[in-house]
């Protein structure tokens, strides 16, 4: 646990480093810089570098294995949260540069909850375990599929999303079942796990 308590610490000291240099930028960056390469520059670092996000999920991997969990994973404080997170998103409001945080701290409690047995709402079907046996396809073959269908269709917005949709979910259903099942099998034969201690 010694080492959980400086991986935290690291974490939240990169979170705030991270935080401090985007409002440095956000507060100077239009009084003091000029030139078409400073503002690109700038703009990229503040709309998509998103590191602090990548950190506040990792923390959240670290308070689901921790004491604190118990607090964040009450009824009162998951419908707080829900109702905070539909708020967010129906106000819509830009909190100043800030967005993805927010977005990354309430995304980030509503995940904890419903991972946890705890969880206001239950996500416990066949089809989502199905999805999550071929989540490697989808995020591998979702690319793909949205090149081809953007390529073939661009009058009809819904059609491009549907089509996006279903043609990602059928690529990934066929390489698990034709590709990756295979090899899982050969894994499983052919590989044990090692138990220590």
């Amino acid at each position: 646990t010694n080492n959980l308590r400086q991986l935290t610490k690291v974490i939240v000291v990169m979170i705030i480093v991270y935080l401090v240099m985007k409002a440095f930028l956000i507060i100077s960056v239009p009084k003091y810089l000029n030139g078409p390469m400073w503002v690109y520059a700038i703009r990229f670092f503040k709309r998509y570098f998103q590191f602090d996000c990548l950190l506040v999920g990792s923390l959240f991997a670290i308070i689901n294995i921790s004491a604190i969990k118990t607090f964040l994973t009450q009824k009162r404080f998951q419908l707080f949260v829900y109702i905070v997170l539909l708020v967010v998103y129906i106000t819509n409001f830009d909190y100043r540069g800030f967005s993805w945080e927010v977005y990354s701290v309430l995304f980030g409690l509503m995940i904890l909850n419903l991972v946890n047995s705890t969880s206001l709402i239950n996500m416990e079907y066949p089809w989502l375990s199905y999805l999550g046996k071929i989540s490697y396809g989808l995020y591998m073959y979702h690319y793909i599929v949205v090149a081809l269908v953007i390529r073939l269709i661009t009058i009809n917005r819904l059609l491009v999303y549907l089509y996006v949709f279903a043609g990602t979910i059928i690529l990934a259903t066929l390489s698990y079942e034709l590709i990756e099942k295979r090899f899982l099998k050969i894994k499983s034969k052919k590989y044990a796990l090692l138990k220590t201690g």
